[in-house]
């Protein structure tokens, strides 16, 4: 329809959710970027900056997960450099812990790349706040533990009982198992399991899965 009313817009925005089909329905990599990759096209061409910095995440958090770092990073660029313009702060703290993400495997202390937390506390984007909440704890230094379940517990605060609070609650229970708390563990990894299946995130299941096998490796 969007075609026929010559709406590109409309368009671009169908393309994009087609490729979100495919994140939980058929985890088919190569379709969902073909769809990103001509809705980008269709936001770039009618010069749709939120649009474009949309697409240019979705796509550089593709070649995260292939571990196509160099690409991942060229795209996660363009998309923040985007968001600054507009004032998009949510996609600012996403392009900016991705970023800071590919830059702490290589090896790099990210924490200066993590500024948005000081903002995103203060503007009432809760779900800004939820995922950098979880990248400061996911990459804190191990001796850091408190720090790291301090960020944890206020992640999980501000989802509330949302899909987006099983990635903390798994990390809580990894702290725990770390420190053989293996029963607390356990329990906290079934939690975020329960929530994942509740909202059909199927990388939660899978993570929190794998966390209560874990454990129940630990146990014997």
């Amino acid at each position: 329809m969007a075609d026929e009313l010559e709406y590109p817009k409309g368009e671009a925005y169908a393309l994009k959710k087609y490729g979100v089909w495919y994140i939980t329905h058929e985890p088919n990599t190569k379709r969902r970027l073909d769809y990103w990759i001509n809705s980008l096209q269709i936001f770039e061409s009618i010069q749709d900056d939120v649009g474009t910095s949309n697409l240019l995440s979705n796509i550089g958090a593709i070649y995260i997960d292939q571990g196509a770092d160099a690409k991942a990073l060229e795209y996660m660029l363009r998309s923040l450099q985007l968001a600054e313009k507009t004032g998009d702060t949510l996609r600012m703290i996403t392009a900016l812990s991705n970023i800071g993400g590919i830059y702490y495997n290589k090896g790099f202390r990210c924490w200066d790349i993590y500024k948005g937390h000081a903002t995103c506390g203060d503007s009432g984007n809760t779900e800004a706040y939820v995922v950098i909440a979880e990248m400061l704890a996911k990459y804190l230094p191990t001796d850091m533990t408190m720090q790291a379940l301090e960020y944890f517990q206020k992640s999980i605060k501000a989802a509330g009982n949302q899909f987006s609070a099983a990635f903390s609650i798994n990390g809580i229970g990894k702290v725990y198992q770390k420190q053989g708390k293996l029963t607390d563990a356990l329990a906290l990894h079934n939690q975020a399991l329960d929530i994942a299946r509740k909202f059909d995130d199927n990388l939660q299941i899978v993570r929190s899965m794998r966390e209560v096998a874990n454990v129940y490796f630990k146990q014997k």
